[in-house]
């Protein structure tokens, strides 16, 4: 997506995808890379909240007086379209501007890019009062438009999601910024959703460059021996990839994916399925791009309780 500044009551950029910004009352789609210290003192108290989503990522909040409140949160949503097919969008943050509690707010945003292109966000929040806190839900939604094609390029939708953030007792310093943990770790977890899905799609599709170009050096060598069709049978024996669980480090450059074969069986009252471990490393590429992740090993099938 091609982002460029809008205004807005306060001005929002981008920590990784889109900025923008919106109608009165709310802020931009885009993301807060930082925000300064607020003057959290005896001479200037403030109310401060900090807590979570339903994503399980961060929200935090600053209530000046009773007439405004800033809402701060991480979020990201799931997209349909083309290049867009069962990916997930970047993580990113999106701030608001409210006028009190109980507040409510409605914005949108169109971000011209270039050849035609264009991205409009659709943004609405709710916040209330919740005894020593406030909790409240959002959904932000993101359509793309591709100039060249002249069709819609994506849709991305957050889905509502709720949150909840309780009053800090004594705040130190403003907690308008999802932690930095939160960005690496979520940014992990969606280059290897990327490298899975595309791995899916190229199987699906029979689809051997693609597919080749997934593996790392030494697995190529085996799985794209002997021409097309003998890779084909490979890949068959892989059709078992399917949307990506919970991906583990491995090493500063590999890691793991664990997934079931569909095989299952009950062992008196413990139920057992099949899973095969795969092992991704990475191709970095030097710059200040994310690594790509190569598949790089199919481990034997063994057995996993079900829990």
């Amino acid at each position: 997506m091609r982002c460029i500044g809008l205004g807005a009551v306060v001005s929002v950029g981008l920590l990784a995808g889109c900025g923008g910004g919106g109608a009165t009352g709310a802020s931009g789609p885009g993301t807060v890379p930082s925000t300064p210290a607020s003057p959290l003192n005896d001479a200037a108290p403030i109310a401060v909240y900090n807590g979570t989503t339903a994503q399980g990522l961060a929200v935090s909040a600053e209530q000046p007086d009773n007439a405004r409140i800033t809402v701060v949160l991480a979020w990201r949503g799931s997209c349909v379209g083309a290049g867009w097919v069962g990916a997930h969008q970047p993580l990113r943050e999106a701030r608001f501007d409210l006028d009190g509690l109980p507040g409510r707010a409605r914005d949108s945003a169109r971000e011209p890019g270039d050849d035609g292109d264009a991205t409009t966000y659709l943004r609405q929040i709710d916040v209330d009062q919740d005894s020593d806190g406030i909790r409240g839900h959002f959904r932000i939604r993101s359509r793309s438009w591709n100039g060249q094609a002249h069709d819609m390029d994506g849709l991305c939708d957050s889905g509502r999601v709720s949150f909840q953030a309780q009053r800090l007792a004594k705040p130190r310093v403003q907690p308008l910024t999802p932690r930095r943990g939160e960005f690496a770790g979520e940014a992990f977890q969606e280059q290897l959703t990327d490298a899975v899905a595309q791995l899916q799609s190229a199987i699906g599709a029979h689809d051997t460059e693609h597919f080749c170009g997934l593996l790392s050096e030494r697995l190529r060598r085996t799985m794209c021996a002997g021409g097309r069709q003998a890779t084909i049978d490979r890949m068959a024996a892989l059709q078992f990839i399917a949307d990506l669980p919970t991906a583990r480090h491995a090493g500063a450059d590999s890691a793991i994916v664990v997934l079931p074969t569909g095989a299952e069986r009950l062992d008196g009252t413990t139920r057992l399925r099949t899973v095969r471990d795969l092992r991704f490393v990475t191709q970095r590429s030097g710059g200040p791009e994310p690594p790509i992740w190569l598949l790089d090993r199919v481990g034997e099938e063994r057995e996993q309780r079900v829990r």
